[in-house]
Parts: structure tokens; sequence; C-alpha cells
């Protein structure tokens, strides 16, 4: 019961939803064609004149990338430039926690190939992709090991094209922990610097700086799950957890940090909903920070967004999924290299165990 328990816990940011035609994740239709872009030499530069894109999205304008059997979760973009890849975990189980990354791929613009199976290890559990760009490089860290064992280690690979994925490396941390690192997210900043989110699962959060294999001391930025982060473009890092209120509900918190990895204390990434889970900072064109998430309302979870800036005040909050998509969950944004945000999540029937992964086009930042 544990582990049904556990399973149905960690798809609860989706509830029913029908599932919306197949589209690939190039097609823009859903706001002008204007689009925010990256913090990088290779950019292209936003017009700031330009209409921002009309929010929250309809169910029409999100694109079918998977479709779960039984259910597939959480989701991250492989690829910056076109045609674009995308990786995501597939649970092969209802009753234990195993999982499978499968990746997909754009086949011009209205359909992703037939999903494969990423030969990333053979553990009943491999888990919680996240990609990100290291020294002119994609890459996929992910976590792998034994959940009956309470037992998994931290690893990335090399993609290279048509879905290859090179072979799997373990991080080296300087952590002596035993049991299960898990949910690795890997974020870069000024000059190089690599910053490694993670939890010990079901237990704390932390985050360590190295040069994205090695990580040196590691600092707690919680007692809770799903450690993330982001930099500002001065250094300063923004981090996030979930943690468990009012018996059974999660809250979100941020903190915020000097590059000497100093946290501020905790705040609620919102106030308006006292539920509220997967938080996800993100770099913003303009050098600041944006946090994803979802909260929770009538019609489930829908994802929400709004800036956090340096002085730990937050913007505008934002609504980025309409009421008839129904429940989602995870939200996990990239820049693109011609300016746009690929935004994907897990939406669908967390009672019957159906989940599949969705994706979305974004213009702007946060407001």
């Amino acid at each position: 019961m544990r582990k049904v328990i556990f399973l149905l816990s960690f798809l609860l940011g989706a509830c029913s939803a029908p599932s919306p035609p197949s589209a690939g994740i190039t097609d823009t239709d859903s706001g002008p064609s204007d689009s925010g872009g990256p913090r990088s030499d290779s950019a292209a530069e936003r017009d700031v004149s330009a209409p921002r894109q009309h929010l929250p999205l309809s169910l029409a304008e999100l694109h079918v990338v998977s479709t779960g059997t039984p259910s597939d979760y959480g989701a991250t973009v492989l690829t910056t430039t076109t045609p674009h890849a995308i990786a995501f975990e597939r649970f092969t189980s209802l009753t234990e926690f195993r999982s499978e990354i499968w990746t997909t791929q754009e086949v011009g613009a209205l359909s992703f190939t037939a999903p494969v199976r990423a030969e990333l290890g053979n553990e009943p559990l491999v888990s919680g992709p996240h990609a990100t760009r290291l020294n002119g490089g994609d890459y996929l860290y992910f976590m792998a090991g034994n959940a009956a064992d309470a037992r998994a280690r931290l690893y990335r690979a090399a993609y290279s094209s048509a879905l290859e994925l090179g072979p799997r490396e373990e991080l080296v941390l300087a952590d002596t922990f035993s049991g299960m690192f898990a949910w690795p997210t890997v974020t870069t900043g000024p000059n190089g610097t690599v910053l490694l989110a993670y939890d010990h699962y079901q237990s704390a959060t932390f985050v360590a700086l190295g040069d994205g294999k090695t990580f040196g001391t590691s600092t707690q930025t919680g007692l809770g799950v799903q450690s993330r982060a982001a930099f500002f473009s001065d250094g300063a890092i923004v981090a996030t957890f979930q943690a468990g209120v009012n018996g059974g509900a999660m809250m979100n918190y941020v903190r915020i940090a000097s590059q000497d990895l100093t946290f501020s204390p905790k705040a609620p990434v919102t106030s308006t909903n006292t539920n509220v889970h997967d938080s996800f900072p993100f770099a913003r064109h303009d050098g600041g920070v944006d946090a994803y998430y979802i909260a929770y309302g009538a019609n489930g979870f829908s994802v929400y967004r709004r800036s956090v800036h340096r002085d730990g005040t937050y913007g505008e909050e934002e609504r980025v999924t309409g009421s008839d998509v129904g429940s989602c969950a995870q939200p996990h944004p990239r820049r693109t290299d011609d300016s746009s945000i690929i935004l994907t999540m897990a939406c669908g029937n967390p009672g019957a165990g159906d989940t599949d992964v969705l994706g979305a086009v974004l213009i702007d930042d946060a407001p």
C-alpha cells in the first residue's frame, strides 16, 4: 500500500483532462511570432515593443508529446535547436516506484517520432530527467537505482543527435549520503559557474557547486523535496523546494543566496493558494528569475509563474494553463536558440495512473 500511495502522491499534480489533438511544439499559433530569448551571445534579442502572448493557454494550444503507457511524467527538452528532442520518464508500474526514461523528437511541425527507451541502465528505477547545456554540449541528468533497496545515485549522459545519448557517467559528490539521491537539476551561471540541485529522497534538499560532473560540499536548502535552482545574472542564486503543510497539502518555498550559498529565510512562492507544488526557477531574458509552479483550484492543478526579484519580492502572478486543460504537474521550461520557451508538463488522470506529456511554446517571460 505504501508504494501505491507514493505513486498517487507523485502524480498528484495531474487530474482528468481530455487529450488534446496531436501537434508539434514548433507551431506558435497560440501567440505572436516574436519571442523572449535566453541570456547568451547567440540568442536573438527580444522585441520589447511586441504585444505579450495571451495567457492562460487553452487545451487546444497545448501539444501532445507522448501518451502515457500507463503514465508518462516529468519531461525535459534535450536540445535548444530544431528539431527539438524531449526526454521524459515513463512509469512502468502503478504499484511500485519503477520507471524508465524515453526520448522523442519532432517530425515536421505536427508530430513527434514514436518514443524510444533510452539505454541508461538496467536498474528498476531510472527517473528524474533534466537537460542542460554545458561547455557547448547538451547533457541529460537523472537518477538510477532500486527503490526497494532505498538506494539511488545521480548520473549524466551526453546527447549527440537523433535521440542518441552517450554512456552514462556517475556524478562525483562530496556528499557521502548512502540512501537515495533524487531529482538532479543542473544550471549554469556567470563565468561558467555550475550548480547542482538534488534531494535526499523524501527528506531534504541540497545544492552544490562543481564542474558538471564533480561537485563539492553541499548546502542544505530545506526540509522537503524537489530541490531546484537558477541564477540571476549577477551570480545570486534562487533555490526552491516544497514541503508538506496543512495535513496533506504542499507549499513551495523560495530562498535567495549569493554565490557563497548563504541563503535567506524561506518564503512561500505565493500567498494566494495553500496547495502549491513543483516549483521550477528559470532564468529570465532580462537577467532575473521566474518561478513556474502548479497551484490547486476547481479543475485540479494549473500552471502559474511569476518573477522573483533580487530582494526576495515577487512580480505579478500569471496563470499559464486554462481551466479546460484540467490538472497538470511538473512544469519544466527551457529556453531555445530562437529565443522562445518550450514548457513541458504532465497532464491527465492520476487516480487511473494515466498522465501524458504535453508541451507549449511561450514567447515571453512572466510580467
